[in-house]
């Protein structure tokens, strides 16, 4: 991780629906979920997402965290190596953290967005069966759409991926 951070040293302001959304992430058994989180600059997205992972980590979960850039070369590996040997791997973690993900202000053109991702994700067919059936925390900046309705860019990427809705959570 980028540092060490654990939930219990929380003190940005999360209203009671957030908090229960990710007492809800943290108790998960069953994979495949997503939890997209989302805000503005400087108001603790990483760290929820590495206190998060810290806490997963504690309870015997394999996590990972990568940039969205960082990850995009990941997609092209070759799906017949083999991926047993490696001790780090997108593939064979547990949940997955994807930050800088839309990065916001001052940052104006997206770098990452879904479409884009999406076009990355599947430049391996494998891609998307694993994304799908693995639990993710993305990092996502502020964005002028509405962060839980379904026009929101990203809920449809992981729909068109195959996510089903109810797998689907995020939290401003």
């Amino acid at each position: 991780y980028p540092f060490q951070f654990r939930l219990s040293q929380w003190d940005f302001l999360m209203n009671e629906e957030n908090k229960q959304t990710i007492h809800t992430f943290l108790a998960l058994q069953e994979t495949g979920n997503h939890l997209l989180i989302f805000g503005n600059q400087n108001k603790g997205k990483t760290s929820l997402a590495v206190g998060l992972s810290n806490e997963l980590s504690i309870n015997h979960n394999y996590c990972l965290y990568k940039s969205a850039l960082k990850l995009y070369a990941c997609f092209f590996e070759n799906e017949n190596s083999n991926y047993s040997e490696k001790i780090w791997d997108w593939k064979t973690a547990d949940v997955l953290i994807i930050d800088d993900i839309t990065a916001g202000k001052p940052v104006t053109e997206e770098l990452v967005n879904a479409t884009r991702f999406l076009r990355f994700v599947d430049a391996n067919k494998a891609n998307r069966t694993i994304l799908k059936n693995k639990n993710v925390i993305w990092v996502l900046g502020d964005s002028d759409t509405d962060k839980k309705s379904t026009d929101n860019p990203w809920i449809q990427m992981l729909q068109e991926i195959g996510i089903p809705p109810a797998k689907i959570k995020s939290i401003y």
